[in-house]
């Protein structure tokens, strides 16, 4: 981390996506866990890997298709309240995505195509957005590795 920029929980543990550790998964890097529960990552780029490979997972194996249906596996109101008023938008995770994603083709209802790599980026710099705010480390070649690695690991490429 530079100078001046914030102490944030997915950046200390290159974590990004503030994946909780899960018995049942072993992503590549994952060396262990903090105290609140989340993965810890032996590097910023295997965070990025595994936060792409578990939004793929959403979309292939667990129903979702578009950025709202992501948002409520990916962040359930049960585990992220935010506010009480449900007409909040920033209580809507996948409304959030779309509006970091900023293309007039998608929006948070829109079936999202996340096996294109182009877009697949988008979704991860979203995710990492939506997480830790914009003061984020990673250069574009890091979103662009951790999209294609996803993809290839995927068999979109």
């Amino acid at each position: 981390m530079g100078k001046g920029q914030p102490m944030i929980r997915g950046f200390l543990n290159n974590n990004p996506g503030n994946l909780r550790d899960n018995p049942n998964v072993t992503y590549i890097g994952e060396i262990g866990r903090d105290s609140k529960g989340f993965s810890k990552f032996d590097t910023a780029a295997n965070g990025l890997r595994a936060l792409g490979v578990n939004a793929t997972y959403i979309f292939q194996s667990r129903g979702a298709v578009t950025l709202r249906d992501l948002g409520n596996i990916w962040a359930p109101a049960w585990d992220n309240p935010l506010t009480d008023d449900p007409k909040d938008p920033n209580d809507d995770y996948g409304a959030s995505l779309a509006k970091i994603i900023n293309d007039p083709m998608i929006g948070p209802d829109t079936p999202y195509p996340y096996r294109d790599i182009a877009y697949l980026r988008k979704l991860i710099r979203a995710i990492v957005v939506k997480e830790n705010g914009w003061a984020f480390p990673y250069s574009p070649s890091m979103f662009d590795t951790a999209a294609l690695t996803v993809a290839q690991y995927r068999g979109y490429a």
